[in-house]
């Protein structure tokens, strides 16, 4: 369903300015290793086929999804739309006409080879049936359901991969105009603005007030497409590709930095999309434009951060999950960064019938699904029934106590934790009816507190279903949590999600977002502790 709302209805829908407005308000193009079209095919390691699974998953699966471009080290261009998932996920006896039948786990990296890998062979054949004259954009692109391979015949590789982009940037990515007859300068544009992902670029900030409220990137830059490494960072020639096809096309281009820590490709399309849906996008884009895109360099900074415990509530058995893919994405999104790991870092599952399996640290290995998916099963005899009031309680006696960043502004220290520091949670969820407020709107502190804004405060998350917020929330009281350190929003589902508050984590902005959430939101009357001791702590079963 979300592939037929994304794809151009009949004629095209074209608007005055030649865009479609069915098309989504974001596409991505991420510059990969791995050369298809030269030697090699997508199980080479070369490839880093299990960071393409992710970006893949994490840009087409999104609730918004975003078409997602990959550009190969031999100027090849790989398309995907959210159609392509039907072919990715389908099982055995949903045969497709234009693509492999399927003989491995649906979604799973191994499907993914066999997808691409078809792909290349059928592009591979049309390079051969080709003549030494074909040139331009006539050779035909291999094509599978939501899914289209090509490269420019004979060019010079940097003029190979700026045409490349320019096809993305003037025509419909998955329409028959790409690679078929005419000129990329001949077609209309796509995009108004394209955005490349460095560190050196103008910073997106989600803290900052006195931003105009405005909730739709849309409406601050048009149409972009955004611009990123791919387990590499992009070479200079391919930058200097990438501002040749700008200018050709007129389509203004800018250089944006997405947080002071190095993420993973995936981390950053899941982090920019799930911000974008719940507005902190457009605002902080709003600062970038008033502030003409100035570059700031952040300071450089440890990636370490406070305590995160991220809990999972499974609709289904603990044995059934540990075989899908999404678990292995999991322990990529919490555990992981850019050549590095998170510390202070805590990963839990609750399934249907209330076993509980924690994972105190990352795997030893968790970038291949098969690596991953092997840790959690050897853990499951770990697993045990337990309230979730228990895992809470649990988590905050580890937890250090607050930094005291009031000391000596009186010559005493105050009494407690700080509110800026307490510990704070949030139940994560898609039918919360709001998305996680602005960090900016999190309102003054009383002294002492006030000089606490920059601590470290720890943040327990849980993504569990509507249905379960009174047993969350109940859970959390139990444990010991203050009220208005509790709070409940959209984050992005688990697909965005994790990766989404990790980031704002790594940012310190989440616990801020959470306290401003909380002060929105209106709190429930209060309990007796037998009130609250007598609720259902333990988690509920799935629902059908």
């Amino acid at each position: 369903p979300a592939a037929e709302a994304l794809r151009p209805a009949g004629g095209g829908g074209s608007s005055g300015s030649g865009r479609d407005s069915s098309l989504p308000g974001r596409e991505y193009v991420a510059f990969w290793r791995g050369r298809p079209a030269d030697y090699g095919g997508f199980a080479d390691n070369n490839f880093r086929i299990d960071a393409l699974a992710r970006v893949v998953r994490g840009s087409l699966g999104l609730t918004h999804p975003a078409w997602i471009h990959f550009v190969f080290e031999d100027g090849t261009l790989l398309s995907l739309e959210p159609e392509f998932l039907d072919a990715w996920y389908a099982t055995a006896d949903e045969g497709a006409t234009d693509a492999p039948a399927p003989t491995t786990v649906e979604g799973s990296q191994e499907r993914l080879m066999q997808l691409l890998g078809a792909l290349r062979q059928e592009m591979r054949a049309f390079s051969r049936g080709s003549s030494s004259s074909t040139s331009g954009p006539q050779r035909p692109p291999a094509q599978t359901r939501g899914g289209r391979m090509w490269r420019p015949p004979a060019l010079e590789l940097q003029k190979r991969v700026q045409h490349c982009l320019e096809q993305i940037l003037t025509s419909s990515a998955m329409g028959h105009d790409v690679g078929v007859g005419g000129s990329a300068s001949a077609a209309l544009r796509r995009f108004d603005i394209v955005l490349e992902l460095e560190e050196d670029g103008a910073p997106v900030r989600f803290d900052l007030p006195g931003v105009r409220r405005v909730t739709d990137p849309m409406e601050v830059i048009g149409r972009a497409l955004v611009v990123l490494g791919g387990v590499r960072d992009m070479e200079d020639w391919e930058k200097g590709a990438l501002v040749d096809a700008c200018q050709r096309q007129h389509i203004e281009h800018r250089r944006l930095c997405l947080g002071r820590h190095s993420e993973l490709t995936s981390k950053c399309i899941k982090a920019f999309e799930a911000a974008a849906d719940a507005g902190l996008l457009a605002p902080a884009l709003t600062r970038c434009v008033a502030d003409g895109w100035k570059p700031q360099r952040q300071s450089a900074q440890q990636p370490d951060r406070a305590p995160l415990h991220v809990a999972v509530v499974l609709s289904t058995t603990l044995e059934r999950y540990r075989k899908m893919p999404e678990a292995a994405n999991l322990f990529v999104d919490v555990f992981l960064r850019s050549k590095g790991i998170y510390r202070h870092t805590q990963l839990t599952f609750v399934d249907c019938e209330g076993l509980v399996l924690t994972f105190q640290r990352e795997p030893d290995k968790a970038l291949a699904e098969c690596d991953a998916l092997a840790h959690f099963r050897q853990a499951l005899g770990r697993a045990q029934k337990q309230g979730l009031d228990k895992v809470i309680e649990k988590w905050l006696s580890g937890m250090p106590k607050p930094r005291d960043a009031a000391r000596g502004l009186a010559g005493t220290a105050p009494r407690g934790p700080s509110p800026a520091a307490a510990p704070v949670l949030l139940h994560a969820d898609e039918a919360a009816g709001r998305p996680l407020a602005s960090p900016a709107l999190r309102g003054p502190l009383p002294p002492p507190a006030a000089a606490c804004v920059g601590s470290p405060a720890p943040v327990f998350v849980v993504f569990a279903a509507a249905y379960m917020a009174d047993a969350v929330r109940a859970a959390a009281l139990k444990a010991g949590l203050a009220r208005d350190c509790i709070a409940r929003a959209s984050t992005g589902g688990l697909v965005a999600g994790p990766a989404f508050v990790g980031f704002l984590h790594g940012e310190g902005q989440l616990a801020p977002a959470i306290r401003a959430t909380a002060s929105a939101q209106p709190q429930p009357p209060a309990r007796s502790r037998s009130a609250v001791a007598s609720a259902t702590l333990r988690l509920p079963s799935a629902r059908p």
